[in-house]
């Protein structure tokens, strides 16, 4: 996944692509991997209970071996090639670049052919991985606030704290 980030989604993002993948963060490679592993109905466990078979997603072992990839990756980066703010505002540029360019692409798409009941919202989050990619949707979660498939988690509590503060 990370691998694919940088080679065929977010072409030249920034100058250092290991410290924005540190930005990037563990729980958005996990997201991806999940969701890349569920689309595709692969990866699933079996196991026998009371004469029935029962179908797991094993998530606290992709977990673990995230973690385990990150520990490793990032055990030995500097704390000032990943407080970089330049390699850092220029990742955080284009993956906003990134989002507008294709969020327009797909809003074009969508009023050429609006003849059904989704509303625009609805289209491109049930048409995300044919717009936009898999994989740029996960980042674009952590890094667009405005964007149409809503924040991750950390995200969100995030902007919730700094309304409360704000006020």
């Amino acid at each position: 996944a990370e691998e694919r980030l940088f080679s065929k989604d977010f072409i030249d993002i920034c100058n250092d692509t290991q410290s924005f993948l540190y930005h990037i963060g563990p729980i958005v490679l996990y997201q991806i991997i999940q969701e890349d592993l569920q689309r595709r109905e692969f990866g699933h466990c079996y196991y026998v209970e009371k004469n029935a078979v029962i179908k797991l997603f094993p998530e606290n072992m992709i977990k673990k071996m995230v973690i385990d990839y990150w520990s490793e990756t990032f055990q030995e980066i500097k704390p000032d090639q990943v407080d970089s703010y330049m390699n850092y505002s220029k990742g955080i540029q284009g993956v906003k670049s990134s989002y507008a360019y294709f969020f327009e692409k797909a809003a074009a798409t969508r009023k050429r052919g609006y003849n059904d009941s989704l509303s625009m919202e609805d289209y491109l989050k049930s048409n995300a991985g044919k717009f936009f990619g898999y994989r740029r949707t996960q980042v674009y979660r952590r890094f667009v606030s405005d964007n149409v498939f809503g924040l991750m988690p950390e995200v969100n509590s995030t902007e919730l704290l700094k309304k409360f503060f704000d006020k």
